[in-house]
């Protein structure tokens, strides 16, 4: 048994690797690294790696792993890193993910997820990059997201969100990535934006938004800007 294990990477060039995620896996609890990115892993995405409380990054990317987000892994408490991209994962994003508070990036991309962007995660007050590529959400953006004081970077692109862009997100003054593209999102644009002082890229790309570019946005220094 590799109990002993802290680390377990299963990389692309591994494209014979298929099968599902072995349950077993779960007894690895001295694990802080757990990433798998090979295209012919399948199946569901065992609860029982929920036991892995050691677990600082968890990564899958171009598996064919399907089925729910399970909410058990809520309970890796010490995770810095979840990294979920492309997969055929479906339902929603756990609220329960709030209480990652360890996170400092979260970054999903699935055409099948959907439902609603939980404002629990404005818990997540060490999120460093919180990125969502196209997934099926909508909904708006929860406004207590302004408390990510720490985010670097807030993309959320190819989604069905709608409604306005919450004013609060002038609050995440160390942003220096902003993107929100979705044909649904309507309104205006903040002059809030204006506090943002350390952003470089703003991308407000395939909107339904309207009015004029706020004249308070010309003190920032970006060096991209797309609307």
């Amino acid at each position: 048994s590799l109990t002993l294990l802290t680390g377990m990477t299963f990389p692309t060039g591994l494209t014979q690797l298929s099968g599902h995620i072995p349950d077993a896996y779960g007894s690895l609890v001295k694990l802080t690294t757990l990433s798998l990115d090979t295209p012919k892993l399948s199946g569901s995405l065992p609860s029982e790696l929920s036991s892995l409380t050691a677990l600082a990054t968890l990564g899958i990317a171009t598996t064919s792993i399907s089925g729910h987000l399970p909410d058990q892994l809520s309970s890796l408490t010490l995770l810095t890193g979840l990294l979920i991209s492309p997969l055929v994962f479906s339902g929603t994003l756990p609220n329960a993910y709030g209480s990652l508070i360890k996170l400092t990036a979260l970054e999903i991309q699935s055409s099948s997820v959907s439902g609603t962007l939980p404002s629990e995660l404005s818990s997540l007050t060490a999120l460093a990059s919180l990125k969502a590529y196209s997934t099926s959400m909508s909904g708006t953006l929860p406004h207590e997201l302004g408390s990510l004081t720490l985010l670097t970077g807030f993309t959320f692109n190819q989604s069905g969100l709608i409604g306005s862009i919450p004013s609060g997100l002038g609050s995440l003054i160390k942003l220096t990535t902003l993107g929100l593209q979705s044909d649904s999102l309507s309104g205006t644009i903040p002059s809030e934006l204006s506090s943002l002082t350390g952003l470089d890229a703003l991308d407000l790309y395939s909107t339904s938004m309207s009015g004029t570019i706020p004249n308070e946005l010309s003190s920032l220094t970006l060096s991209l800007i797309h609307i």
